[in-house]
């Protein structure tokens, strides 16, 4: 059963102007430049303080925040929401990521949202968010990633596509990988794509050699294409042997055979079956009527 929509109608909010000395300070230390110009423009989520020394803390915009405090404005244009926690904590990641499409950004506030339980399964906040399931799968991956590469995304270190194929690597790989791409940022060259096939060339070695190890301990590993019949055979005979425990001098013996004395310098030739000619078949000529001969010409 889908996890139903947190917001099956809009949150109530009230718009106010609110004096800075009401407001928990957040966790931010960037400044916003235009904020000591024209102030606060776009109002800060706040939602009643557990703290009871203050009467709001901050849901959405602890860089707005900060900022109104470092130009040292007094009051700042805010909306107070009463929301549940799950609805908050949506909300935050929605306006975080609403501002712009960076796909590092998503991956954080999505990894955040999922981890703290706000929703059940990717398919309810894709739902609530209005983005492909897909999309939300594949930011989700990105979280696999130590944060300075996916600060690497950021700088543009390395393409976003490449990042998500180093995620959906094995471990073993994905640590090579990650290394590589440390050495090739170190010498201030972007990782690409084209670095990546080194590690994944690597990779198909390894399974290939995996593959014909764990071929060469089979018994019918032999190509069996230039066998005989008889050969075939033979094979499949002894490794039934081998599994049963039986003797082939015993097999042999059962059934009334002898063991095949082939001279070793004749090679063995495959029988060859004769394939009798199809009949020929031959029409008879028509019996020539007697009388009048028509050549086709009318008078």
């Amino acid at each position: 059963m889908d996890q139903p929509t947190l917001f099956a109608k809009p949150l109530d909010t009230t718009l106010e102007t609110v004096a800075l000395s009401d407001i928990k300070p957040g966790e931010a230390s960037t400044v916003i430049k235009s904020v000591g110009t024209v102030g606060v423009l776009q109002p800060i989520l706040l939602k009643v303080s557990a703290d009871p020394a203050y009467r709001y803390e901050i849901v959405e915009g602890n860089r707005r925040d900060h900022s109104a405090r470092h130009y040292e404005l007094t009051v700042v244009p805010a909306l107070i929401t009463d929301g549940s926690a799950a609805q908050l904590a949506a909300a935050r990641a929605i306006a975080n990521t609403a501002r712009s499409s960076n796909p590092v950004q998503e991956a954080r506030a999505w990894d955040a949202v999922m981890k703290a339980g706000v929703y059940a399964d990717v398919n309810a906040l894709a739902r609530d968010f209005g983005v492909p399931v897909v999309t939300v799968k594949q930011r989700l991956k990105l979280m696999k990633l130590p944060p300075h590469l996916l600060d690497g995304i950021l700088e543009r270190k390395i393409a976003e596509g490449t990042a998500e194929k180093i995620a959906n690597m094995d471990d073993t790989y994905r640590t090579r990988a990650l290394v590589l791409y440390q050495e090739v940022t170190a010498k201030g060259e972007r990782f690409t794509d084209t670095h990546l096939k080194e590690v994944r060339a690597r990779r198909e070695g390894d399974l290939t050699r995996t593959a014909l190890s764990a071929l060469s301990a089979l018994p019918s590993a032999q190509p069996l294409l230039s066998l005989t019949p008889v050969e075939i055979l033979a094979e499949e005979v002894r490794r039934l042997a081998r599994e049963r425990n039986v003797d082939l001098q015993d097999l042999l013996a059962a059934l009334g055979a002898a063991p095949p004395q082939a001279d070793p310098g004749t090679p063995t030739q495959p029988t060859v079956i004769p394939v009798p000619a199809a009949p020929v078949r031959v029409t008879p000529p028509r019996p020539v009527q007697p009388g009048r001969v028509s050549l086709g010409v009318r008078n």
